[in-house]
Protein backbone atom coordinates (compact mmCIF):
# COMPACT_ATOMS: atom_id res chain seq x y z
CA UNK A 1 0.00 0.00 0.00
CA UNK A 2 1.41 3.36 -0.45
CA UNK A 3 0.77 6.96 0.64
CA UNK A 4 -1.86 9.24 -1.23
CA UNK A 5 -0.69 12.70 -1.33
CA UNK A 6 -4.07 14.09 -2.10
CA UNK A 7 -6.42 16.27 -0.65
CA UNK A 8 -9.88 14.50 -1.75
CA UNK A 9 -10.80 10.64 -2.44
CA UNK A 10 -13.10 9.85 -5.16
CA UNK A 11 -15.08 6.87 -4.52
CA UNK A 12 -16.95 5.45 -7.67
CA UNK A 13 -20.29 3.63 -6.62
CA UNK A 14 -22.04 1.02 -8.61
CA UNK A 15 -25.85 1.34 -8.65
CA UNK A 16 -26.83 4.92 -10.32
CA UNK A 17 -23.33 5.69 -10.89
CA UNK A 18 -22.13 8.64 -8.84
CA UNK A 19 -18.75 10.01 -7.50
CA UNK A 20 -18.22 11.03 -3.84
CA UNK A 21 -16.00 12.93 -2.94
CA UNK A 22 -14.63 12.90 0.12
CA UNK A 23 -12.18 16.00 2.10
CA UNK A 24 -9.31 14.52 3.64
CA UNK A 25 -8.59 18.18 4.65
CA UNK A 26 -11.59 18.16 7.28
CA UNK A 27 -11.24 17.57 10.50
CA UNK A 28 -12.24 13.50 11.79
CA UNK A 29 -12.23 9.87 10.27
CA UNK A 30 -13.67 8.70 7.47
CA UNK A 31 -15.31 5.65 9.46
CA UNK A 32 -16.40 2.99 6.84
CA UNK A 33 -16.47 -0.72 6.71
CA UNK A 34 -16.15 -2.55 3.35
CA UNK A 35 -16.42 -6.60 2.57
CA UNK A 36 -16.47 -8.42 -0.30
CA UNK A 37 -19.56 -8.53 -1.76
CA UNK A 38 -21.60 -11.52 -1.27
CA UNK A 39 -22.69 -11.81 -4.95
CA UNK A 40 -20.12 -12.25 -7.88
CA UNK A 41 -18.99 -8.87 -9.11
CA UNK A 42 -16.70 -6.00 -8.94
CA UNK A 43 -15.75 -3.25 -5.79
CA UNK A 44 -16.70 -4.00 -2.51
CA UNK A 45 -19.98 -3.71 -0.78
CA UNK A 46 -20.17 -0.86 2.24
CA UNK A 47 -20.90 -2.80 5.49
CA UNK A 48 -21.36 0.25 8.19
CA UNK A 49 -20.71 3.97 8.13
CA UNK A 50 -19.82 6.06 11.15
CA UNK A 51 -22.57 8.73 11.69
CA UNK A 52 -20.42 11.30 12.39
CA UNK A 53 -17.83 10.43 10.15
CA UNK A 54 -16.21 12.10 6.76
CA UNK A 55 -17.56 9.14 4.47
CA UNK A 56 -21.73 10.00 6.10
CA UNK A 57 -21.29 13.18 5.54
CA UNK A 58 -20.16 12.91 1.78
CA UNK A 59 -23.39 11.04 1.53
CA UNK A 60 -21.64 6.80 1.24
CA UNK A 61 -24.28 4.78 2.79
CA UNK A 62 -24.52 0.88 3.94
CA UNK A 63 -24.67 -1.14 0.51
CA UNK A 64 -23.22 0.86 -1.70
CA UNK A 65 -20.82 -0.97 -4.11
CA UNK A 66 -17.73 1.09 -4.08
CA UNK A 67 -15.86 0.06 -7.62
CA UNK A 68 -12.66 2.50 -7.11
CA UNK A 69 -10.93 4.99 -5.22
CA UNK A 70 -9.35 7.76 -6.81
CA UNK A 71 -9.54 6.09 -9.85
Amino acid sequence: MHACTCRDLAFSLVGQPRKVIVDKAQPGKIQITVANRKSKGVGVEVEGVGLMGLAANAGIAVGDVILSING
